[in-house]
């Protein structure tokens, strides 16, 4: 299986001024890592314990073969930098300590011995080669505080969570649902058939059919649609936190034999996490859900 991938523009670019400037000028690091800086930015100081660092970065083999690249996204995710809180290093190999020597706007390259990386011959991947050094060039685009941090993403969710709730409003009303209800959380739930009994309690195991749906009517998932090879009634412990936020708070709202329609903003779902192809990155999710029972 191929393992490399298709080089972005901005990587290509990057890359070609990191091969050009490998001559001379280097600093040395513990572990036999060197680096170098190979664009000074805007920035003022440096990062340092307590700041959020957003980098985009490039990996690469020593045949400028791309191991990875977050300006093309990766596990099926569109492109995003990543978001790095710094702490103590904790090692040779800690990408901490590379980032505290960086600034806004910093772009470096860091050699990587591949030997001491991979001591265990069997642990190192085979397009790398033994005896070889990996190229890591970190881009670094932002440095905040943790407050300042902290601050954007409340401004972000707060956003996205209205884009989400003008999304579905146009859902319900595009499809024409009735009796449908919100929870505080902004859950829409709508009941499709009762059960009976009591409501399920946080901590039993329940017992459930679903299919899941994007707001386009794609199907993603499902254990009753044969097409998706599992049709075995799913189980897990509710209010534990082993499926998404909508699942675990709106399973409590059912009793046994009941269904209902969940339609979940991406907040209580995946959020800005792409999950693989089929989920884009905040994604408003609809479920078709029975209770079958519980134990």
């Amino acid at each position: 299986m191929k393992s490399v991938i298709k080089l972005s523009i901005a990587a290509l670019a990057i890359i070609s001024i990191a091969s050009c400037n490998l001559s001379g000028g280097f600093k040395k690091l513990g572990g036999g890592v060197e680096y170098k800086i190979l664009k000074e930015g805007s920035g003022k100081t440096t990062a340092k314990i307590g700041d959020v660092v957003t980098i985009n970065i490039i990996n690469v083999t020593d045949k400028d073969s791309v191991i990875m690249d977050t300006h093309k996204g990766m596990n099926g995710a569109p492109p995003k930098a990543i978001q790095i809180p710094i702490r103590q290093s904790k090692g040779k190999y800690d990408i901490m300590a590379w980032l505290m020597l960086m600034k806004k706007g910093d772009s470096a390259v860091f050699m990587l011995p591949t030997d001491s990386i991979f001591p265990d011959e069997k642990m190192r991947p085979p397009f790398i080669k033994a005896h070889s050094k990996v190229k890591s060039i970190l881009i670094v685009e932002d440095i905040t505080s943790a407050a300042e941090a902290q601050q954007k993403q409340m401004d972000a969710a707060k956003a996205q969570m209205a884009t989400d709730d003008a999304l579905i409003q146009n859902y319900i009303k595009e499809k024409g649902l009735k009796d449908v209800q919100k929870t505080e959380s902004g859950l829409y739930y709508i009941i499709t058939q009762k059960g009976t009994g009591a409501n399920i309690e946080k901590g039993k195991k329940a017992i459930m059919n679903y299919t899941g749906y994007l707001l386009d009517g794609k199907m993603f998932d499902s254990n009753v649609d044969a097409s998706k090879h599992h049709v075995e009634p799913l189980k897990f412990n509710v209010g534990e936190g082993s499926m998404i936020r909508a699942w675990d708070e709106g399973v409590l709202l059912l009793n046994k034999g009941a269904k209902a329609k969940f339609i979940v903003p991406s907040a209580l779902g995946y959020g800005s996490q792409a999950m693989g192809q089929d989920i884009p990155a905040n994604s408003v999710l609809v479920f078709d859900l029975e209770l079958k029972g519980w134990e």
